[in-house]
Protein backbone atom coordinates (compact mmCIF):
# COMPACT_ATOMS: atom_id res chain seq x y z
CA UNK A 1 0.00 0.00 0.00
CA UNK A 2 1.67 3.36 -1.18
CA UNK A 3 0.82 6.34 1.75
CA UNK A 4 0.63 9.69 0.59
CA UNK A 5 2.69 12.42 2.88
CA UNK A 6 -0.25 14.52 4.31
CA UNK A 7 -0.48 18.26 4.15
CA UNK A 8 -0.73 20.48 7.56
CA UNK A 9 -1.96 23.46 5.67
CA UNK A 10 -5.10 21.06 3.98
CA UNK A 11 -7.58 21.06 6.55
CA UNK A 12 -11.27 19.28 6.60
CA UNK A 13 -12.70 22.60 6.07
CA UNK A 14 -10.72 23.37 2.88
CA UNK A 15 -11.46 20.18 1.33
CA UNK A 16 -15.44 20.34 2.50
CA UNK A 17 -15.06 24.06 0.62
CA UNK A 18 -13.44 22.18 -2.60
CA UNK A 19 -16.46 19.61 -2.50
CA UNK A 20 -18.78 22.31 -2.33
CA UNK A 21 -17.22 24.10 -5.09
CA UNK A 22 -17.05 21.55 -7.49
CA UNK A 23 -20.72 20.58 -6.59
CA UNK A 24 -22.19 23.71 -7.14
CA UNK A 25 -19.94 23.72 -10.72
CA UNK A 26 -21.46 20.03 -11.50
CA UNK A 27 -24.97 21.31 -10.63
CA UNK A 28 -24.91 24.23 -13.03
CA UNK A 29 -23.30 22.45 -15.73
CA UNK A 30 -25.71 19.39 -15.36
CA UNK A 31 -28.78 22.09 -16.29
CA UNK A 32 -26.65 23.45 -18.94
CA UNK A 33 -27.48 23.29 -22.51
CA UNK A 34 -24.10 23.16 -23.33
CA UNK A 35 -20.61 23.70 -22.87
CA UNK A 36 -20.58 26.32 -19.83
CA UNK A 37 -18.25 29.41 -20.68
CA UNK A 38 -15.49 30.45 -18.81
CA UNK A 39 -17.52 33.30 -17.95
CA UNK A 40 -20.33 31.19 -16.29
CA UNK A 41 -17.43 28.62 -14.47
CA UNK A 42 -16.43 32.09 -12.82
CA UNK A 43 -19.61 33.62 -12.14
CA UNK A 44 -20.31 29.90 -10.04
CA UNK A 45 -17.01 30.09 -8.55
CA UNK A 46 -17.76 33.68 -7.22
CA UNK A 47 -14.44 34.64 -9.45
CA UNK A 48 -14.37 37.97 -10.63
CA UNK A 49 -12.65 39.00 -14.43
CA UNK A 50 -9.00 40.37 -14.36
CA UNK A 51 -9.31 43.50 -15.97
CA UNK A 52 -6.70 44.03 -19.10
CA UNK A 53 -3.39 45.05 -17.80
CA UNK A 54 -4.56 44.22 -14.42
CA UNK A 55 -2.94 40.63 -14.88
CA UNK A 56 -3.02 37.75 -12.44
CA UNK A 57 0.36 37.71 -9.92
CA UNK A 58 2.55 34.09 -10.29
CA UNK A 59 1.98 32.06 -8.17
CA UNK A 60 6.04 31.72 -8.07
CA UNK A 61 5.95 35.43 -7.29
CA UNK A 62 7.71 35.89 -10.90
CA UNK A 63 6.78 38.50 -13.61
CA UNK A 64 5.58 38.02 -17.27
CA UNK A 65 7.49 38.28 -19.83
CA UNK A 66 10.47 37.37 -17.54
CA UNK A 67 10.64 33.72 -18.27
CA UNK A 68 14.00 32.66 -19.64
CA UNK A 69 15.69 35.61 -19.89
CA UNK A 70 19.46 35.91 -19.93
CA UNK A 71 21.04 38.64 -17.98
Amino acid sequence: MVTMPLDPELTDSDLGSEIELLADVIDVASEASGTLSQAQVDSVLGVRPVSAGEGRPHPTGATAGTEGSAG
